[in-house]
């Protein structure tokens, strides 16, 4: 929307006019207005009341924002606030000079409201350009525009979508991981605090196993200084305020074959006390997206939210990973997690990077598989979301028990406050809370190995973006996460440039022939404890087709199968050998 256009949609605001003249009611594409009768006010269109003005047929009623005390106020509230805080007229520019520009005699103290309105714009315009280089600068991909205007938003927008299309193709695309939790005898034996003190490890010790060690660890003692980690349910309203969560509603009753999918799911906002209180059923909650939830049969889930998206800079600063070896990486870098007792998402592993997760509060379960198990882990890229390849498999099945998939070697263990899991690349994992229960994650690249892994990627998003064009709504809602539904309307020059990008870093990468050699051997020292394996089921006999598997084979079948991992990398392996030079 260009500024021009904006300007038409303000001129189309209603406005207050005494008219001189009599004429009967008008009915106009925009409503009816009038009649007009001389000295009786009534509300047109303002490009009306603009014309009815220069013919000298009207007096212009000023808007109740437009008077020097009120103006005064919003422009102190604007200077004092470190976001953009709620314009009285979202054309608040536009509407002032097209009013003073045809009736300045109208408006009282006029050229005091033209110099603060210039001014808040330019504070405004400021704040603005100040929030983009900013933006920009950590290599952001979502960012929240509340308050802004269109026109705000319009001097921005010359240089903006360029600046983010050389971010797509150069940024670091990571995936989540959900935390869960389970007590008994997956939890790790209780630690003293005091011992994990005196033996803090060297972050350079730590950061060499992140990208040597091919097994997930769990460390221990290392985010002591984490004043988050001690945090009440009260620090914690006073860190949200009234922050509106938008929360993913969930079955905690689904035992079906297929996973519950997040785009089966319902969504729901309400404020962190509104959260608080629906889970411990203290009956007090007015809002009325809960009134038909209950705690034994749902489940609210507000995760994988980027904190510099929610959180001020004081808080991005209480996030530090300089004890794991990365000191420049704080809240900025890392993603939220807050889920009611029960919340999971279907079993999936990251095509980039490891993870490491750190447990705040509440206790989740994590159920890890190693790469080599994935053929019996039924992969799919449907419903698609970048980075992530789930599992066909309902966990949902063994709540409380370890998953009876044959062929798998299951690494089960529970997180509770103060523990963080360190995920190696390509592990699979199903993660679910025990209780209401909140952690923190970051994505490390790992440089070598996520050059192919782009590679994959991008073939991926080829084949889905290209696909979603000739496929029904309703189908494509199905072929893509909630999050990912943009993919519909994607550029597809942009995805081929995406593609060509990984096949030549891949390329440069092998040229240089660079490889990370791996190192198993972990220290024994108290602050680092192997998630080991909890069991295995050897592969059988193949089973016949179960009886209630469709037998007809749908569009998304072929979608899936054409995306499964094993296609994928024979598809990167022929360019390879195709395009040698």
């Amino acid at each position: 929307m260009n500024p021009a256009q904006v300007e038409f949609l303000a001129e189309n605001q209603t406005i207050q006019i005494t008219p001189n003249f009599s004429h009967d009611r008008l009915y106009l594409i925009c409503g009816e207005v009038g009649p007009f009768r001389p000295g009786i006010p009534v509300q047109v269109p303002l490009w009306m009341a603009i014309n009815l003005k220069q013919r000298q047929k009207c007096r212009i009623t000023a808007p109740e924002w437009m008077t020097v005390e009120t103006l005064t106020k919003i422009k102190e509230d604007e200077g004092q606030s470190k976001t953009f805080t709620p314009m009285p007229d979202e054309h608040y520019m536009v509407t002032t000079q097209l009013i003073l520009g045809a009736a300045p005699h109208d408006i009282a103290n006029a050229d005091e409201v033209r110099i603060l309105v210039k001014d808040i714009w330019d504070m405004r315009i400021a704040k603005l350009r100040s929030s983009v280089d900013a933006f920009l600068k950590i290599g952001g991909s979502l960012a929240k525009v509340d308050h802004l205007t269109l026109m705000e938003i319009n001097t921005v927008r010359p240089f903006l979508p360029h600046a983010l299309d050389q971010l797509f193709r150069l940024r670091q695309v990571w995936r989540k991981t959900l935390p869960i939790i389970r007590p008994n005898k997956f939890v790790q034996q209780a630690y003293n605090h005091r011992e994990m003190a005196l033996n803090i490890p060297d972050p350079s010790q730590i950061r060499r196993l992140i990208n040597r060690v091919q097994k997930p660890l769990v460390f221990r003692g290392l985010i002591e200084s984490w004043p988050m980690l001690k945090f009440s349910q009260n620090d914690w309203e006073n860190v949200f305020r009234q922050l509106v969560l938008e929360c993913r509603v969930g079955s905690r009753n689904s035992r079906g074959d297929q996973p519950q999918w997040e785009g089966e799911s319902d969504n729901i906002k309400c404020t962190y006390s509104e959260f608080i209180k629906w889970s411990e059923n203290s009956g007090d909650v007015r809002n009325q997206e809960m009134s038909d939830l209950e705690t034994d049969k749902h489940f609210l889930y507000y995760g994988y939210k980027y904190m510099k998206d929610i959180f001020d800079s004081d808080v991005l600063r209480m996030t530090e990973w300089k004890a794991f070896g990365y000191p420049e990486k704080n809240g900025a870098e890392s993603t939220f997690w807050m889920g009611t007792a029960g919340a999971h998402t279907p079993c999936h592993y990251d095509t980039y990077g490891c993870n490491l997760v750190a447990q705040l509060s509440g206790r989740k379960r994590w159920i890890l598989f190693p790469p080599e198990d994935t053929d019996f882990l039924k992969p799919t890229r449907v419903p698609y979301e970048e980075s992530s390849v789930y599992s066909m498999i309902n966990f949902e099945k063994w709540v409380g028990t370890i998953p009876d998939i044959e062929g798998t070697h299951p690494h089960v263990v529970d997180l509770l406050p103060g523990d963080v899991l360190f995920v190696p690349r390509h592990w699979w994992h199903h993660v679910r809370n025990e209780e209401l229960s909140i952690s923190i994650n970051i994505w490390l690249e790992l440089t070598n190995d996520d050059r192919e892994a782009r590679l994959h990627e991008s073939l991926v998003k080829f084949l889905v973006a290209h696909t979603c064009r000739n496929l029904p709504p309703n189908v494509v809602s199905e072929l893509l996460n909630p999050n990912e539904e943009d993919m519909a309307y994607a550029d597809l020059d942009e995805i081929h440039n995406f593609v060509q990008y990984s096949f030549k870093a891949l390329k440069d990468n092998e040229a240089d022939g660079r490889h990370v050699p791996e190192d198993d051997a972990l220290p024994d020292e108290p602050w680092i404890l192997p998630v080991v394996c909890t069991g295995s089921s050897e592969p059988k006999v193949k089973k016949a087709r179960p009886a209630n598997a469709h037998s007809n084979i749908e569009v998304l079948d072929v979608v899936r199968a054409f995306c499964h991992p094993r296609v994928i990398e024979t598809v990167s392996q022929l360019l390879k050998n195709e395009f040698k030079n």
